[in-house]
């Protein structure tokens, strides 16, 4: 007599995946809540309530996050749910006994069919996600050998893929955002249970299976949206609780987690440079290689931690871009790791400064020229004086709150009975005395204030000396570069991939592979198909490969591109805004060509012009010449030269096709030329000649010419913009899109 489980597995036999995986969650919520369907694992309760819904009305699930989250094991203890089921034997689809209508159940039906006991664990197939994948890796795939037994249209000679073989089970889709668009149409009209037919035979088959695919935290915005459409998304992060990760990783382990390993990796996760800290997997390499130091040569337990961790954890780190100009990720590995030994001994500053407070007051030196200018030379009486005539900056707001603590902390440095013989001499009358005491010490206490204002901005890395005063220092540099951020995030469609506008592309690395095409002359050995290849050759029945059955892959080449800014410095210019936003867009440039690797240069003119910058993809060198621009008051706008030293900028080496200068001036030239407009013109059908594109930014005001500029642009088969001071940044970005386009 069957017991009443036995009765309930059989049922479930002859249930699809969306209703015995239903099942087993209703059995979960009668015992009160899904938690136990993942138990082992951490996970919050609101994404396992998300998780339980997705699965229960059988959706397809993306879980996204960062690396080493617990992504794929989370699949796995998903997959898990999954037991035994009765299948035919030998069946790659795992057809069910009383059901055996594949093509291979089909052509088997001569020798009879037989049943075996199919392992849940052995219902999971996972396939890693890349760009070489292709639907054959998926799907399945004619064997040459099988095929020249049997032939090309026997279902003998097929070979399933991962997606048949995952039949009645879950396929695991690890990096989908690494999948070829071709692949993915294929892999969701099968699991949507559309018939798909096989590649080469006259039969199409109906699968059973759910997918469930991971990906990073840029998934969402590298898949096509018609591929989303298929999934629920749930959102994973690293464990937030420390006694949690630390019991995961001793789980592991088997012993106990090295004390420092956890706290090292969690401090990488909250380092206000790291956009994307180390995860649990790198706790647990980082104890491994700490445990095997020790076993060699552990005398200094410091030393071994730093090596451990130079060797583990900084190619684990993604640096926010900005960050990137002054540091790399072993510099904020070696950083963490003295902070975690406590070989850090820094004394407290006497003003704590925030990341937002550093970030205003590098705002403040580098735009404002009422405290740039005298601290480049080094004139501290004139700016004290400044600082008094524009209080509200943060810059003097600092100062300000330097000068209270110092007075708090040292009263009887000035305090009225603080006096010398040489300040009592320097006093006439005994009426005076107080008056001029008094404001010695007041100048005294403001001279010292502001040269502890300037120590801490020193040691914080904001600003640093240069000759006879001071400048941005790369750290000062990057908190400008971050201001930029949401500028550049509103342009985030530029891409990394396209052609120039004059149509030629410039090979600046290989792309995603587009397309399988013939064989030509001149193509990379390593970009043969060679699957495809054999699959001509068998077509064609041949036995030997020759140039015709040859298959490559076409690639779409990255483009890199020259791109120099012409600034107008004239007296036209005069409202400081429209200087300074010139600048916040030649930054923005510089910055986003790190990502891109295009190259940045710099032109100023008025009277006669200067290249600023050299072509650079060196964001801190271009922002620290770009910063030390100033308007040439009364002078004249000669638009024309201008152009003719952009020209020379880019060299004679330039590849022809990827060299671009985007004008950004009022048009209104006044230069002393016999025609200014003209000579402007013609230097512009010169670049042109020389394979140089030109767009014009025209910069609205009562002064404006826009008809010369909308010329500039048409004969240089540019863009043209007419736009206030405050949206420059906004038309380079846009500007440096369209290329790409």
């Amino acid at each position: 007599m069957q017991t009443h489980p036995e009765r309930l597995n059989r049922g479930r036999e002859k249930m699809s995946v969306l209703q015995e995986i239903r099942a087993r969650i209703e059995d979960a919520l009668s015992a009160g809540s899904p938690g136990p369907l993942f138990e082992g694992f951490v996970l919050k309760p609101s994404i396992a309530e998300e998780i339980s819904a997705s699965l229960y009305n059988g959706h397809h699930l993306l879980i996204m996050g960062p690396p080493g989250s617990g992504k794929t094991v989370l699949c796995k203890k998903i997959a898990s749910l999954l037991k035994d089921i009765t299948v035919v034997k030998g069946c790659p689809l795992n057809c069910r006994p009383d059901r055996p209508d594949c093509p291979w159940c089909r052509s088997n039906k001569k020798e009879g069919i037989l049943a075996e006991i199919k392992p849940g664990a052995q219902r999971t197939k996972r396939i890693q996600g890349s760009p070489e994948l292709c639907s054959e890796d998926l799907f399945g795939d004619i064997d040459p050998i099988s095929a020249y037994e049997f032939g090309m249209r026997d279902i003998r000679s097929f070979v399933p893929g991962k997606l048949l073989k995952a039949n009645r089970g879950i396929l695991i889709a690890d990096n989908l955002n690494r999948f070829p668009e071709k692949t993915l149409d294929i892999m969701f009209r099968a699991a949507s249970g559309d018939a798909v037919a096989i590649n080469g035979i006259d039969e199409s088959v109906q699968l059973d299976v759910l997918i469930l695919a991971t990906g990073d935290e840029g998934t969402l915005k590298t898949l096509p949206s018609w591929v989303l459409e298929y999934f629920d998304v749930v959102r994973l992060d690293y464990v937030e609780d420390v006694t949690d990760e630390s019991r995961i990783i001793e789980d592991v382990l088997g012993s106990t987690l090295h004390h420092r390993c956890l706290e090292a990796v969690r401090q990488t996760r909250v380092h206000a440079d790291v956009e994307r800290g180390a995860g649990t997997r790198a706790a647990l390499h980082l104890h491994e290689l700490i445990t095997s130091f020790e076993a060699f040569d552990g005398k200094d337990k410091n030393a071994v931690i730093r090596k451990s961790a130079e060797g583990c954890l900084p190619h684990r780190l993604r640096i926010k871009t900005h960050a990137e100009v002054h540091r790399t990720s072993q510099d904020i590995i070696d950083e963490i790791v003295s902070e975690v030994i406590g070989e850090n001994h820094e004394e407290e500053p006497l003003v704590f400064l925030s990341a937002s407070d550093l970030a205003d007051i590098v705002a403040d030196i580098a735009k404002v020229d009422a405290v740039r200018t005298p601290l480049r030379v080094g004139y501290f009486d004139l700016l004290l004086q400044r600082m008094k005539y524009f209080p509200d900056l943060k810059f003097s707001a600092l100062h300000r709150e330097m000068m209270a603590k110092i007075e708090t902390l040292y009263p009887e440095r000035f305090s009225g009975d603080n006096l010398t013989d040489e300040l009592l001499d320097d006093v006439e009358t005994s009426r005076k005395r107080a008056e001029e005491r008094d404001k010695r010490l007041r100048e005294q206490l403001e001279r010292e204030a502001l040269v502890q204002t300037i120590e801490l901005l020193e040691s914080q890395k904001i600003i640093r000396k240069d000759n006879k005063g001071w400048n941005l220092d790369k750290r000062g540099v990057s908190f400008l570069l971050q201001s930029l951020y949401p500028k550049i995030q509103r342009n985030r469609s530029i891409t990394m991939e396209g052609s120039h506008a004059s149509g030629i592309k410039a090979f600046s690395g290989n792309g995603s592979r587009a397309a399988i095409g013939k064989y030509r002359f001149g193509d990379r050995y390593r970009s043969i198909a060679l699957r495809e290849t054999i699959r001509q050759t068998i077509k064609q029945r041949k036995k030997e490969i020759g140039r015709d059955e040859i298959r490559v892959y076409r690639e779409n080449d990255r483009t890199r591109i020259d791109v120099v800014l012409v600034v107008d410095l004239s007296g036209t210019m005069k409202q400081l805004t429209k200087l300074w936003y010139a600048k916040e867009s030649a930054m923005a440039l510089s910055l986003l060509g790190i990502k891109s690797r295009d190259r940045v240069g710099v032109v100023a003119f008025s009277n006669k012009a200067e290249r600023v910058a050299k072509l650079s993809g060196n964001a801190y060198y271009l922002t620290r010449k770009i910063l030390d621009l100033n308007l040439h008051e009364n002078a004249f706008t000669n638009l024309g030269y201008g152009l003719r030293i952009a020209m020379q900028t880019f060299g004679r080496r330039s590849n022809a096709g990827n060299r671009h200068i985007i004008l950004i001036s009022d048009g209104d030239v006044n230069a002393p030329h016999p025609s200014p407009e003209k000579y402007a013109i013609r230097q512009a059908r010169l670049a042109v000649r020389q394979g140089i594109t030109i767009s014009s930014i025209c910069l609205g005001g009562n002064s404006c010419n826009p008809e010369l500029m909308r010329k500039l642009s048409i004969i240089g088969k540019g863009n043209i913009y007419l736009v206030g001071a405050d949206n420059i940044v906004d038309a380079v970005l846009a500007d440096r899109n369209a290329l790409s386009a």
